[in-house]
């Protein structure tokens, strides 16, 4: 499977939005009180989770956050995984704060290879 790793772009926010709600709710669901679940299954909306990317995206195209990074794991267009990660001021450590990859695209290493852009990257 050819993956193509890339930076995110403004325009990749409703489609991480997407990604981001609906594999956090299948990832989490059965694994946490369901009452908690169902409420966070209402409340957490693709609009919303865009509004979060497309600031984090602009704030990386900025410069406001100097060392973040957002990458994109691609196939033929589609977004199938992203990875967002923090550096210290120094670059002695970075940090990966969300890892995503669709649930029909797990096990087929695409998370390791968001995890290996980002290590290259710093």
């Amino acid at each position: 499977m050819k993956i193509k790793i890339r930076t995110a772009r403004s325009s990749d926010a409703p489609a991480m939005a997407r990604l981001v709600v609906n594999t956090w709710l299948q990832a989490h669901e059965g694994q946490m009180p369901t009452h908690l679940w169902k409420a966070r299954h209402a409340n957490w909306t693709y609009d919303e989770s865009e509004r979060a990317w497309r600031r984090s995206i602009q704030d990386v195209n900025d410069g406001a956050t100097p060392g973040d990074c957002i990458l994109l794991a691609t196939q033929r267009g589609r977004i199938l995984g992203l990875a967002a990660c923090s550096a210290s001021n120094k670059l002695e450590t970075v940090s990966v704060g969300s890892l995503y990859v669709l649930t029909s695209y797990q096990r087929m290493h695409i998370g390791k290879q968001l995890l290996e852009a980002v290590k290259a990257r710093y």
